[in-house]
């Protein structure tokens, strides 16, 4: 007796033609062939390569002018670490609290956000932004015509040892590393789960629904896990 078909599952080609690690690449494709057996139906969808090129910039800008705005009042008077150093003038304090409280990274994202918040930059960056995020969002709509899940490995490559991190610019796509942001800005629900191990290492997998559908997502989430046999995996059952 035919299987019937449970839900739809759809995954961006382009996206598993750019994987390079053939573990985590052959680990996905088993798992989706287990997913046909169970009996959903899983296929292909040619996502536009241009909006999968701009989720890194759209989301740099819109978050960074997001982290700039929401922490604004974080100048040491009202919010955030005081000033020790008795500086003069209020502008001296504010420096000198935002400089002793914040890390490199945040005040990266800092300086990103206040330059595309500024008014001559507006137009330029933040608006774009906001233009790219709803292009990318109307696409994966029509994507959830046709689909009732997208799913996606969650890594691309294991973790790397401390002595082998590099500065230079990656060779791979931009995407590979920011496909889940997608999730963030149509507000879909959205799961990570391990689909593999390798050195003891989990490699996740991620579902990612329909606005308001959660329940779905975690019930394949649910399934996903009975077909992997990592169902509530520990951090002592990785070892």
């Amino acid at each position: 007796e035919e299987k019937k078909t449970l839900h739809r599952i759809g995954y961006f080609k382009a996206v598993v033609d750019s994987m390079q690690d053939e573990k985590i690449k052959a680990a996905f494709f088993d798992l989706l062939e287990k997913l046909r057996k169970a009996g959903y139906e899983v296929s292909e969808y040619d996502y536009p390569s241009d909006l999968l090129d701009a989720l890194y910039p759209t989301y740099m800008i819109i978050s960074c002018a997001e982290a700039t705005s929401n922490n604004a009042n974080l100048d040491g008077v009202r919010f955030g670490p005081a000033a020790k150093d008795n500086p003069q003038t209020y502008r001296e304090y504010m420096k000198e609290c935002r400089t002793k409280g914040f890390t490199d990274l945040i005040k990266r994202r800092f300086v990103i956000g206040s330059f595309s918040l500024l008014s001559a930059n507006q137009d330029e960056m933040f608006s774009r932004a906001q233009k790219a995020r709803r292009l990318i969002v109307n696409k994966m709509n029509e994507f959830f015509d046709s689909f009732d899940y997208f799913i996606t490995p969650a890594a691309f490559s294991l973790p790397k040892k401390i002595c082998d991190l590099s500065t230079a610019w990656s060779t791979n796509p931009d995407f590979l590393d920011n496909i889940m942001t997608i999730g963030n800005f149509g507000g879909y629900p959205s799961i990570t789960l391990p689909m593999m191990k390798e050195d003891g290492i989990p490699v996740g997998v991620n579902v990612t629904g329909r606005v308001f559908e959660d329940g779905a997502v975690l019930a394949l989430a649910d399934e996903i896990q009975n077909l992997t046999g990592l169902k509530n995996l520990t951090a002592k059952e990785v070892k």
